[in-house]
């Protein structure tokens, strides 16, 4: 008869690979729009590499905060609660806010902040949405080779729309897919 130990240890094992699965793919779903953004609007590739650690401690905490919540089986409230702890975040940490830097696009850094936590953290370990997240997938595969033209087109007056704008499109139509997901149910 195994001990309770070894019980814990073997349902343990398969929840925390599972766990770094998921904040894997959230953390690269983060990480294509600083992609864009750090090496073609601002070519700040030092930015891009030491905003990889604050990412991962952010979604490992986002995480945490989801399975306490019990939000694993939900999307609306969890798109909601990840686009809310962004813009807090961007307003005071990064300094983002709309009262200090009113060009910031508000709407697209809650989108973002929303749109990457939920498609790694709940989209994909869930069964039932894999065919969303398959569609999601593809839709990034399709703005990757547009905004990516950017780099090959190097127009001043282009750079933001080539990798600002467009890269951030696949998340406003990611949200809007998994709000349907939802209403689908």
């Amino acid at each position: 008869m195994p001990s309770s130990f070894q019980t814990t240890q073997s349902t343990t094992a398969p929840y925390i690979i599972m766990s770094i699965k998921n904040i894997s793919a959230a953390l690269l779903y983060a990480l294509w729009l600083e992609f864009f953004y750090k090496f073609g609007a601002t070519h700040d590739p030092a930015n891009f590499i030491g905003s990889i650690p604050i990412y991962c401690a952010y979604l490992i905490l986002l995480s945490l905060l989801i399975k306490i919540l019990r939000l694993q089986n939900r999307i609306v409230i969890p798109l909601l609660l990840c686009g809310a702890i962004g813009l807090m975040a961007e307003w005071f940490l990064i300094g983002n806010a709309p009262w200090t830097t009113p060009e910031a696009l508000q709407i697209g850094m809650f989108i973002f902040h929303a749109a990457y936590p939920v498609i790694g953290l709940i989209i994909l370990p869930n069964k039932k949405h894999t065919p969303l997240f398959k569609k999601i997938t593809a839709l990034f595969a399709i703005f990757t080779l547009i905004a990516s033209a950017g780099f090959i087109i190097p127009h001043p007056d282009l750079r933001f729309a080539w990798f600002i704008w467009i890269p951030l499109a696949p998340y406003f139509i990611a949200a809007g897919l998994m709000l349907s997901a939802t209403i689908k149910r």
